[in-house]
């Protein structure tokens, strides 16, 4: 997980528990009942809005989050570089016995291609094509994500406005 993800997070929570803590009794900050009218709306009425099929690719995503890359990008220019330099002096079949040290999977894909012994631009087609069915999936995901996002608002309002309503009705 990237630091920076856990020390906004911790920070975050940090920020506002203490603003809760400062103001004397916690209890008064904390209504359950609209905390699920909240979560619960906004997660169900962006299940609705999507199909069951992007619900569960977008749950699948949660932990790419907070997961590191396998590579940087120094590695897999250091690994381009060596394979680069062993094709010229070896061959391409040479790359074969490689293969299995490449932590990139995009990267061992292109390998086996290559040493499959396919076109250089069937090559550079399919490596194209995944890169934009990546990109599709991580827009509809991020687009999952932001229609979230843009319901727990409203919803807050609703949880909000039951909050008082039940205050009032208990004076």
């Amino acid at each position: 997980m990237d630091l920076a993800t856990i020390i906004g997070l911790i920070g975050g929570l940090a920020v506002v528990i203490f603003g809760m803590y400062s103001g004397g009794d916690v209890s008064g900050y904390i209504d359950v009942s609209s905390i699920i009218v909240t979560m619960g709306g906004g997660i169900f009425s962006t299940v609705l809005a999507f199909p069951l099929s992007e619900t569960i690719r977008a749950l699948k995503a949660i932990p790419l989050i907070f997961k590191e890359p396998k590579t940087s990008a120094m590695d897999t220019i250091r690994t381009l570089v060596e394979l680069s330099q062993k094709a010229r002096r070896e061959g391409l079949l040479a790359l074969e016995s490689a293969q299995e040290d490449i932590k990139d999977d995009f990267l061992r894909k292109a390998m086996e291609l290559v040493v499959d012994g396919i076109e250089a631009e069937i090559v550079k087609t399919t490596m194209q094509l995944d890169i934009d069915s990546m990109a599709v999936r991580h827009q509809n995901a991020q687009a999952y994500f932001k229609a979230l996002a843009n319901q727990f608002p409203a919803w807050g309002l609703i949880g909000t406005l039951l909050g008082l309503i039940n205050l009032l009705r208990s004076l």
